[in-house]
């Protein structure tokens, strides 16, 4: 016959989880949730890299039409003031696209000629800076038959046939676009044409 002692002893052991039970438990429920905010963390850092982008795009192709504009080799007298040609585009020129700031700036904030991105918070903290250039570059073909040549040359050989003077060497530059550490470069061709409505 059992004793009340020992009776007792089984229902105290019987029931509740150990210590050990219960860390267990907590940590697998640690793991899921960090596990839930990893995923989260991840999601925002894409959605903000992904915005990011297509910021530093816009930025881009609007640095692009602005200095298309801006480039003229041969700049008449009565040429707008911030008129550049393409020896200016050089490898560490740079600039912030919010405060108007670094090379090519026109002047004070009032001017006309600030770019359309002036003071505008959706771009506070985007800088570009231009990374590569590459003079008299000159856009390739490929033939059916793998061949290859520039403008200048006809296919077959020879030279091409051509209307006036041949066209001028165009620029190659690539553009990055920052934000805080992130870079995202684009690449754009120039020509010594800009200006196109110069004062007579």
């Amino acid at each position: 016959m059992l004793s009340t002692r020992t009776l007792r002893g089984r229902r105290r052991n019987s029931g509740g989880f150990s210590l050990f039970e219960v860390i267990v438990a907590i940590f697998i429920f640690l793991i899921g949730v960090m596990g839930v905010l990893m995923t989260f963390t991840a999601g925002m850092r894409a959605r903000m890299i992904s915005q990011e982008l297509i910021v530093s795009q816009e930025l881009a192709q609007m640095w692009a039409e602005w200095m298309r504009y801006r480039i003229n080799e041969h700049p008449s007298a009565g040429a707008p003031a911030g008129t550049l040609t393409r020896a200016m585009l050089v490898v560490g020129a740079n600039g912030d696209f919010y405060k108007n700031t670094g090379n090519f700036y026109l002047g004070v904030a009032s001017s006309p000629n600030n770019p359309p991105t002036y003071k505008k918070n959706v771009y506070d903290g985007y800088t570009w800076t231009i990374s590569k250039v590459k003079a008299n570059y000159k856009p390739e073909w490929q033939a059916s038959d793998g061949s290859r040549g520039t403008w200048e040359t006809a296919i077959g050989g020879g030279s091409s046939i051509a209307v006036g003077a041949p066209p001028a060497d165009l620029t190659e530059v690539e553009l990055a676009v920052a934000r805080g550490a992130r870079q995202y470069r684009f690449t754009f061709l120039f020509s010594g044409v800009g200006l196109k409505y110069e004062p007579l």
